[in-house]
């Protein structure tokens, strides 16, 4: 008797996190016709040229986004340093002032 996998793996694991059974099914697209809604699903992109092209144009982009999630770190990274700054700045200026009416 031979079985793929455990039944109660699969159940657990949609106890667990209920989302997961939506992320299996097939995408669908809800399209609102005389009135009427019709599920009709998504078909995927289709494959131009080589695979080896679709996989080097799939490299660029990831390449690209990886440099602009490294700037937007670099920004929050240079934005957080500076309210920090400021904020060091305002309490030593209370603490002084704080100290003077004493």
């Amino acid at each position: 008797m031979s079985s793929s996998g455990s039944p109660t793996k699969g159940f657990s694991a949609d106890t667990l996190n209920p989302y997961m059974y939506e992320l299996r099914i097939h995408p669908k697209e809800l399209i609102l016709k005389e009135g009427k809604v019709q599920m009709k699903e998504v078909k995927g992109p289709k494959g131009e040229g080589s695979l080896e092209d679709r996989m080097e144009a799939l490299e660029h982009e990831v390449f690209r986004y990886k440099k602009m999630v490294k700037r937007e770190v670099d920004i929050i990274h240079k934005i957080s340093s500076e309210l920090i700054t400021k904020h060091k700045e305002e309490v030593a200026e209370l603490r002084d002032e704080i100290l003077s009416l004493h």
